[in-house]
């Protein structure tokens, strides 16, 4: 279970740095991908693909599910 969770978390990580950072997936992806196993690596630029094509599903989702907007830690979550 740590494994995937660290999976996760490098997810979380590339696609802060692409929003947050302006940075291209292109550059941000490839270091973290040598941190995983090899079966691990598509699935992680799967995760991170995934989670930029979706972006405007996912904004429009958690805003009608949220009652206040998020701040602060909360962010990363977005």
């Amino acid at each position: 279970m740590k494994k995937q969770l660290n999976l996760r978390s490098l997810a979380a990580q590339a696609v802060e740095q692409v929003l947050e950072q302006g940075q291209s997936l292109s550059n941000v992806l490839p270091p973290l991908q040598q941190k995983v196993s090899d079966k691990d690596k598509a699935l992680l630029q799967e995760l991170c693909f995934g989670v930029l094509r979706t972006l405007s599903q996912l904004d429009w989702l958690i805003g009608k599910l949220m009652s206040r907007p998020m701040t602060g830690k909360q962010r990363v979550v977005h």
